[in-house]
């Protein structure tokens, strides 16, 4: 039975994943050996499975914004600390591959020396204070399913990635990449509405950390 869902802030966090030796971030270096940023990679979004939040991304739910914004216009997703995009010094990277599979959507992140936070940032990773990755966005179509007790999310607006302290599960590995690289996101063809209750429309402003 799916029941009308209504304005709602959602939040669901994401372990980094480990390169080798168990550090949870790779040192990028120039040809001559000096360090230009670090690399960072985890699991975004597992597809059709309720996780510990309760939210069930739809295959398709990133699709559209990431196809028509992102890629039809050529632009990175960008990175920021704790979800704060307003001040310049918490802008801290940008998402370098986001891949796309069967069961979900994995990313690699670069964080440049340059950025404000450089050295805090990877103190506070080598710490264990900042663990994971989260996403904001907007939910732009969706559905509460009170059968498994689950929000189900079938379209989202992807705005940007966070570095964040709150971890959930973990999956993914990944090799260097230097730019945005999706993988997976194919160019949509004419939708077909069907009519699924959806309460949440393509008009709504709600926006989720998610």
């Amino acid at each position: 039975m799916k029941q009308q869902l209504h304005n709602t802030t959602i939040s669901d966090f994401v372990k980094f994943n480990a390169y080798d030796g168990g550090k949870k971030y790779k040192v990028m270096t120039n040809a001559n050996g000096e360090e230009t940023g670090i690399e960072l990679r985890g699991r975004l979004t597992t597809f059709d499975m309720k996780n510990a939040n309760g939210y069930k991304f739809k295959n398709e739910s990133y699709d559209k914004h990431v196809d028509e914004y992102f890629i039809a216009n050529s632009l990175n997703v960008p990175v920021c600390l704790l979800h704060n995009d307003t001040d310049i010094r918490n802008l801290c990277g940008k998402v370098t591959e986001m891949m796309k599979n069967k069961d979900g959507i994995d990313i690699v992140v670069n964080v440049p020396k340059c950025s404000y936070y450089y050295n805090l940032i990877k103190g506070h990773i080598d710490a264990g204070v900042l663990q994971g990755f989260s996403n904001y966005g907007g939910l732009v179509a969706g559905w509460y399913d009170d059968e498994d007790d689950s929000l189900v999310i079938e379209k989202f607006q992807l705005l940007h990635a966070a570095l964040v302290c709150s971890p959930g599960d973990t999956t993914a590995t990944f090799d260097t990449v230097a730019d945005t690289k999706f993988v997976g996101f194919e160019p949509r063809k004419a939708e077909v509405v069907e009519n699924k209750d959806i309460s949440i429309d393509e008009d709504s402003d709600i926006y989720a950390i998610v």
